[in-house]
């Protein structure tokens, strides 16, 4: 096919519609086909832009998607459990008293739920509040085989009973402020009761409560 050339008098534009691309003046002055290779890079300029931007815009969209998923699920996934706790150990312990100080330690076997069969050590220090009782902060370990728990307990109290000094009874709450293994984050309050023998240094302590890991 051949276009007319035009005469400057009667020089005319021939316009051909493209779809997608604004009409295209081939014009005769310049000749046809410069005018039609613009025409082509025009095109495969349109092309190529939207071809590539789908997959852009795909990728992104997914990214965000997983990233919002994320969010949702991350927290329910490391989300801690609560469960309930109880052990009991039997041992061995022995204290001393200067002046209005007291202090003490043990260590004991025994079991819990949860952590298992294992050992437990502690160790105390307080003041007589009165000529029977001793207010005493601690810190103590439960081993097992799952992990250890550490304990520490705060205004705990010891005392001894009104007809017999050789028995002393203790009694408070300790905080879990985690531990090693399973129980490396855990966090939780263990009530705990107990018996010290001051003559045979024998110590019984129970501890009951709840534990979150």
């Amino acid at each position: 096919m051949t276009l007319p050339h035009a005469g400057p008098a009667h020089r005319r534009a021939l316009r051909l519609p493209v779809s997608g691309v604004s009409d295209v003046s081939i014009d005769g002055d310049r000749g046809p086909w410069r005018s039609v290779r613009q025409c082509s890079r025009t095109l495969r300029g349109r092309f190529h832009t939207q071809r590539g931007a789908i997959p852009r815009i795909g990728l992104v969209a997914r990214l965000a998607a997983i990233a919002t998923l994320a969010t949702i699920v991350a927290p329910s996934a490391l989300a801690a459990r609560n469960h309930a706790f109880s052990a009991s150990y039997t041992g061995h312990g022995r204290g001393e008293v200067s002046g209005t100080s007291a202090f003490g330690s043990a260590t004991a076997t025994g079991r819990g739920s949860i952590i298992g069969r294992g050992t437990l050590t502690g160790s105390a220090r307080g003041v007589f509040t009165s000529q029977r009782c001793v207010l005493f902060r601690g810190r103590a370990v439960l081993k097992g085989r799952r992990g250890s728990i550490r304990l520490v307990a705060r205004r705990a109290q010891a005392c001894a009973g009104s007809t017999d000094a050789n028995d002393v009874s203790l009694s408070g709450s300790a905080q879990i402020t985690g531990g090693t293994s399973t129980f490396a984050a855990a966090r939780g309050t263990l009530s705990f009761m107990g018996t010290y023998l001051r003559r045979s240094g024998a110590v019984t302590i129970s501890f009951s409560g709840r534990i979150s890991f």
